[in-house]
This record gives C-alpha cells, sequence and structure tokens, in this order.
C-alpha cells in the first residue's frame, strides 16, 4: 500500500506534468506541421514515447511505479485544461 504522502506527491507532479506535456506540445505542433507527413508520424512517435519514458522515469523515483487509474485521470485533466490556455498564447 503505498502511503498518502507518496499519493499526494504523485498526484501533484502528475498534474503539473500535464500541464508541462500540454505545452511541449503545442509548442512542438507547430513544428510538425512543416514536414513530410512519414516524418510527422516518425517524430510524432519518437515525441510520445519520451514523453512517456520520461514520466515513467520520474514516477519510479518518485514511488516505485505504483501507478493508479486516477493519475491517468488527472493527468488528462490537467492537459485539457491548459491546452486551449497555451495554444492561444502560442498561436499568437
Amino acid at each position: 500500500m503505498i502511503s498518502l504522502y507518496l499519493q499526494l506527491y504523485s498526484f501533484i507532479f502528475t498534474f503539473i506534468y500535464g500541464i508541462i506535456v500540454s505545452f511541449l506540445f503545442n509548442i512542438f505542433y507547430s513544428y510538425l506541421m512543416h514536414n513530410n507527413k512519414y516524418i510527422r508520424v516518425i517524430i510524432n512517435v519518437f515525441f510520445n514515447l519520451i514523453l512517456t519514458i520520461v514520466y515513467f522515469v520520474i514516477l519510479k523515483y518518485i514511488n516505485n511505479f505504483y501507478i493508479h487509474i486516477y493519475f491517468l485521470l488527472i493527468f488528462i485533466l490537467a492537459f485539457i485544461v491548459s491546452y486551449p490556455l497555451f495554444k492561444k498564447i502560442l498561436r499568437k
């Protein structure tokens, strides 16, 4: 069983990481639109793979890969909430 402190720390980290991923995705999207279709797919796969690996490596140090479904839900919530804000700021 994971302690409440580690759950809270993981929860906060996941929320902040969702916001960071949203920001990086908005920056990356502008560069992604200028390339060939096949290059876009390859770059997109590597970009998402790197972000996923970074998340799990950091989560390993926080709580030894103890993952709850609400970590995924809070990540999605943070991404959805911050995406329009960054989109509006970075596309101007």
